[in-house]
């Protein structure tokens, strides 16, 4: 567990891996998850390595769905087209599913004129479409009141995290293993991180020792924490919470009075028995007096099967805000407009094609694209785990979800010896001796935060192609197992 009260962005801490392919003085190691310019990232890797004989790279340092190969969903993409550009509607270049569905958010916007600016929350066809999607999903009313959507999650997040952080001296509680993007936005919105250590012997589940361990911390260093973040399913650990452990976690929020703030961008990556449970849906269920708790919650374009990072889409929904404190946000978040191409991704997700809803033909396409990728994600899930525990010196729990694996490494003496002569932390150079060896890019544990004395590293499951994927495997056990045959 550790505070920082000030905007720092040490190297080892915040930065990817392969910024050491692009050399310790670029600027992008000031933030690891923003710095993935990965467009010549092999280039940049065989420029590194000059006298390496590899002739491939395999990059899972990053979740970028599309850029490693995994298409598009069409149905969204083509409504996308066509808000944008409804002359195509007359030229049959579209189904009559994506016709009728364009013409309906078209009739919808003033004047069709989706270039247009939008009110605070966003074109109101679109929020109605995410404000469905959560009732049906959970249960429980989504008023549109409560729904803003967002140029993605870190837009949201920040937005959220600058009105808490309204005094001085104001912190949030983030786990640890974290997603490094969010220590970055609550430094930049001038506020203190608080980390609270997810247990790895128990599938990465948040046990309430730690937090409570957290909060007396923070308090007795002067800061008031104002909200905890929880990442569900969790990037990077794979994990993905029980409806119990979300209790816990409601039942110390409103002890503490402190907001919850719920990254669910992973949820529809969820795997084998696993299931995901929204807080929302947790908030609704506990007993009272804790279903009064307050809560932010977010969704994103970016993850699950859509993959569309670079449109850039969203929404948060605020739930058990007061009414004067959301016509305040309202006054405060119309300054904001968000892009018109990721507010329809997001309508298009949360009213995907159906058969109640379309003709056959095009729910049997939609179903057969969204199921090849979500089946690809969870057979290479499974995959990782079992080639991984085959290793030396690697513990890999079950992936629950998400888009990532969290091995953790046993490394012996010897290695770490190496590592302090090389001056570097011991995952970062472990993942060093990996990508030297095999051309495969990994994040270190390093870079999301670990316990003491354990080491980790990240990888994504996101290599389109399963037989390159099975081939990295492969590279990766018969590498990691002769180098812990030499280092014993």
């Amino acid at each position: 567990m550790c505070i920082r009260q000030k905007c720092q962005y040490p190297t080892r801490r915040f930065c990817l891996w392969t910024i050491w392919v692009l050399g310790s003085s670029s600027p992008l190691t000031s933030f690891a998850a923003a710095s993935s310019t990965e467009q010549t990232n092999s280039e940049l890797c065989r420029r590194r390595v000059r006298n390496s004989p590899l002739t491939s790279f395999y990059p899972l340092h990053y979740g970028n769905p599309q850029l490693l190969g995994q298409p598009p969903i069409s149905f969204i993409r083509e409504v996308i087209a066509g808000c944008f550009c409804p002359s195509l509607l007359d030229k049959k270049v579209f189904s009559e599913d994506v016709v009728k569905r364009v013409k309906f958010y078209l009739d919808n916007i003033p004047n069709g004129a989706v270039g247009a600016y939008a009110d605070a929350p966003g074109f109101p066809i679109f929020v109605k479409e995410v404000s469905k999607f959560i009732a049906k999903r959970d249960g429980f009313p989504a008023p549109t009141e409560t729904i803003y959507l967002t140029d993605g999650t870190l837009d949201g997040m920040m937005f959220v995290l600058k009105l808490l952080f309204s005094k001085q001296g104001s912190g949030v509680m983030l786990p640890m293993p974290e997603y490094p993007g969010y220590s970055f936005l609550a430094t930049q919105a001038e506020g203190a991180v608080v980390t609270y250590s997810l247990n790895e012997n128990d599938d990465w589940e948040i046990e309430t020792e730690q937090l409570e361990e957290a909060y007396k911390t923070a308090k007795d260093a002067g800061v008031t924490i104002k909200a905890i973040v929880v990442i569900n399913p969790n990037n990077p650990t794979g994990s993905v919470l029980t409806l119990e452990h979300m209790w816990e976690v409601i039942k110390f929020a409103y002890k503490y009075g402190i907001v919850i703030i719920a990254d669910e961008v992973y949820q529809n990556n969820v795997y084998g028995s696993h299931k995901f449970v929204s807080f929302k849906k947790a908030v609704c269920t506990v007993e009272d007096p804790y279903k009064h708790v307050s809560l932010v919650s977010f969704n994103s374009i970016s993850k699950g099967y859509t993959g569309e990072c670079g449109v850039r889409g969203g929404y948060m929904e605020f739930h058990n805000f007061d009414k004067d404190v959301l016509a305040q946000i309202h006054k405060i978040r119309d300054a904001c407009s968000v892009n018109a191409a990721g507010s329809i991704a997001v309508a298009v997700l949360c009213n995907p094609p159906s058969y109640e809803n379309c003709s056959k033909e095009t729910a049997d396409q939609f179903f057969k694209e969204r199921d090849t990728i979500l089946s690809r994600l969870a057979k290479k899930a499974q995959m990782t785990v079992q080639v991984l525990n085959q290793c030396k010196n690697i513990e890999c729990p079950d992936i629950g979800g998400a888009m990532y694996a969290f091995p953790r490494v046993n490394l012996p003496q010897s290695v770490l010896d190496l590592a302090k002569k090389a001056d570097q932390e011991p995952s970062e150079y472990f993942c060093r001796e990996m990508l030297e060896a095999t051309g495969i890019i990994t994040v270190p544990g390093s870079g999301f935060g670990q316990n003491p004395d354990t080491y980790h590293f990240r990888m994504s499951l996101l290599l389109w192609d399963p037989n390159e994927f099975e081939e990295m495997l492969m590279k990766m056990k018969k590498f990691i197992n002769k180098y812990f045959t030499k280092h014993t």
